[in-house]
């Protein structure tokens, strides 16, 4: 049961300002529930913490794309 886990992940965030891994996982979670604005906001704070991740940048490409916002996705997605 998962139901859990993202508060979880969510206090490791807020209280870990330089864990990239909780941030990219609410990502991950947040996109995978569809829920794209979430998934946005996880992936700006992950991009803040570890740049050069490309699942990262691929995940938040796609959620910029779902939110029709395709130039700020190009920049994630190149």
């Amino acid at each position: 049961q998962l139901d859990g886990l993202p508060p979880l992940m969510e206090s490791v965030a807020a209280h870990d300002p330089d864990d990239a891994s909780s941030r990219e996982w609410l990502l991950a979670h947040a996109a995978g529930e569809k829920h794209w604005e979430d998934a946005v906001k996880w992936g700006i704070a992950a991009i803040h913490i570890d740049v050069q991740n490309p699942k990262t940048h691929h995940l938040l490409g796609a959620a910029y794309l779902e939110l029709q916002r395709p130039q700020r996705a190009r920049r994630h997605l190149e």
